[in-house]
């Protein structure tokens, strides 16, 4: 992962998008392509946080979390946990 950050939506809501680096791009992009129409798992320190339905492949190595369904409070938790899985360390 490259970075992850925590924005406003244009609905005033909260989100959290994770750039992945060119490895995780690859992944990503064969994930989402072999599970579009189908909903795929977000799992944060063994606990489902999201399973967004995947509607086409995501090429540009971005994974959003982003249906307002989180407060900015909880996203920084999860934010935190993903970090702290990766020791804070991003290529």
């Amino acid at each position: 992962m490259i970075s992850i950050e925590i924005y406003q939506s244009t609905d005033s809501s909260y989100a959290l998008s994770m750039k992945l680096d060119e490895i995780g791009t690859i992944i990503w992009e064969k994930a989402t392509r072999e599970t579009v129409g189908r909903r795929i798992a977000f799992i944060v320190n063994d606990k489902l946080v999201y399973t967004p339905k995947v509607n086409s492949p995501i090429y540009n190595g971005i994974a959003p979390l982003n249906r307002g369904i989180y407060s900015k409070e909880e996203l920084e938790q999860i934010k935190l946990q993903i970090e702290n899985k990766n020791n804070g360390i991003y290529n």
